[in-house]
């Protein structure tokens, strides 16, 4: 008999989603949030590969217009919990999709110092690593997150 093909699982997603946010507190002092997102979904997407329907494909704008919706109310300043509301939100909102994975980083922002103080709200890039979460979630088994630190540059020179 002919031989069947079979897909044994199907992913796809959404990188590079850019959001800033700047936390205003009440004293005056600024916090900027730069975060770049980048979403992948495991589900029943079969049909997409084997029949060319798109009903059960959540369209990569479509995914970049929740981060944007759920970054409307959050405050940014713990990627983890905004992955954790993203995920969730795609696991409740579509029966199919059985993992989302969400994987942030954010970019540092240094205060500038006027006159031997920090300013309340002017920033300056003054380094290159990036604060990084991945936060999966699965219909089956909970989530779990991953963090750390991206392009840490280090030197350390030898004493004598």
């Amino acid at each position: 008999h002919p031989l069947m093909a079979h897909l044994q699982e199907s992913s796809y997603g959404k990188i590079k989603i850019r959001l800033m946010r700047v936390n205003k507190h009440p004293n005056g002092v600024h916090v900027p949030h730069e975060v770049t997102v980048d979403t992948m979904l495991w589900g029943d997407f079969e049909a997409s590969w084997t029949e060319g329907s798109n009903k059960k494909i959540v369209a990569t704008d479509t995914q970049k217009n929740i981060i944007y919706g759920i970054a409307h109310s959050h405050d940014l300043s713990s990627p983890e919990e905004f992955g954790k509301a993203v995920c969730a939100h795609f696991i409740k909102t579509y029966p199919w999709i059985t993992k989302a994975q969400v994987t942030l980083r954010e970019e540092p922002w240094a205060r500038i110092n006027v006159d031997g103080k920090a300013h309340n709200h002017a920033f300056t890039k003054d380094s290159t690593e990036k604060r990084y979460a991945q936060v999966v979630t699965s219909r089956a088994g909970g989530t779990s997150i991953v963090g750390g630190i991206e392009d840490l540059l280090v030197l350390k020179t030898a004493q004598g």
